[in-house]
């Protein structure tokens, strides 16, 4: 995904770390591997999201949001507040995405329509394609690191110490991701996962920083990239947080009569 080419990882230093045992049967321990699939067991769960990228010629660039997700559909529903433009309202039911803008861009849409739909495996890639895109990916944000997490090696996962995530006692762990993983793996959405967390800059391995419960599920992950556009260092990093496990999440579409189909005119956009 486009927005992920931001917020690829380089994990927070630490110290006194220590290096992940091996189990009784002499296999090296993945206690990322057990608490992503804890945390997927449950099926659903609160997110928040956090996506910060500095040293663009605009200055820094935040996205903050907060929202549910179920992990077994994919569905999701988010709101998240831009800086100066403020807050979008998201769900997800894929391959279809609603979106509410603020007040500031009701404009942006017919009268009497309040909710913009986009099918994504249709979208263009005209300029407006692409900065709806970017706003769609933060919300597909957050289940794509909790599903990359199945592609952390066991080799290298080192145990960073305790941490108090919103009041939560946790443990946190470096790792990295492996992404050759990407084709032995049998779950599309993994796989999908993977891919875009490389694609852009064409990565063989990603760095992330987990942090686990005491009921073994993931709390926190967090991923950081430096790199350079045209020449300009660049710096970002998305952090997210999980809440509510196993909270029933229901997600719906907007009623028809007040969505507006993006599709109507992307096609005239993108040969724009």
């Amino acid at each position: 995904m486009a927005a992920v080419a931001a917020v690829l990882l380089t994990g927070c230093g630490a110290s006194a770390a220590s290096t992940v045992t091996t189990s009784s049967t002499g296999a090296k321990a993945n206690p990322v591997l057990d608490a992503y699939q804890a945390t997927v067991a449950d099926k659903t769960a609160s997110m928040s999201l956090n996506e910060t990228v500095t040293g663009t010629p605009a200055g820094p660039v935040d996205i903050s949001g907060t929202g549910q997700v179920d992990f077994s559909t994919g569905a999701a529903q988010f709101t998240l507040s831009v800086p100066s433009t403020g807050s979008f309202t998201i769900r997800l039911l894929k391959p279809e995405l609603y979106m509410q803008f603020p007040s500031a861009l009701d404009s942006a849409l017919p009268a009497g329509k309040s909710w913009l739909s986009i099918n994504l495996d249709r979208l263009g890639h005209s300029i407006a394609g692409q900065s709806l895109s970017q706003l769609s990916n933060s919300a597909d944000l957050g289940t794509d690191m909790l599903s990359s997490l199945e592609g952390v090696s066991a080799s290298g996962i080192t145990t960073v110490g305790p941490a108090t995530i919103d009041g939560v006692q946790t443990t946190e762990y470096s790792a990295t991701i492996d992404l050759s993983k990407i084709a032995a793996n049998d779950d599309p959405e993994v796989r999908a996962a993977l891919e875009r967390l490389g694609a852009n800059d064409h990565l063989s391995s990603v760095p992330v920083q987990v942090w686990i419960d005491a009921q073994g599920q993931v709390r926190q992950t967090a991923i950081q990239e430096s790199f350079t556009v045209k020449g300009v260092p660049v710096e970002a990093k998305v952090t997210i947080g999980l809440s509510d496990l196993g909270t029933p999440v229901d997600v719906v579409a907007p009623p028809a009569d007040q969505t507006f189909d993006f599709s109507s005119i992307s096609g005239m956009l993108a040969g724009a």
